[in-house]
């Protein structure tokens, strides 16, 4: 029996809060790639996830799973004290 696909990484989304505006220029590989995500996404959780909201989902995942980046921002941070 195939086994169904693994629900994405990123669950339902929040809502928005405050935004800051940033624009991105993809390749076209990379847009085609986040298009199918956006409809992977969907059909998993059945919201109307946006390009834009699952950018923002996933910057904030990446960053929050880098251990690299929260060692140095810790570090920062108590630096600063």
């Amino acid at each position: 029996m195939p086994s169904s696909p693994a629900a994405p990484v990123l669950g339902p989304l929040p809502p928005e809060g405050k935004v800051e505006r940033l624009a991105l220029s993809l390749p076209p590989k990379l847009n085609q790639e986040l298009d199918a995500y956006v409809s992977y996404h969907r059909e998993h959780h059945g919201d109307l996830a946006t390009k834009q909201k699952l950018g923002v989902a996933i910057l904030e995942h990446f960053l929050s799973a880098d251990p690299g980046f929260k060692a140095w921002t810790r570090q920062k941070l108590s630096s600063s004290a």
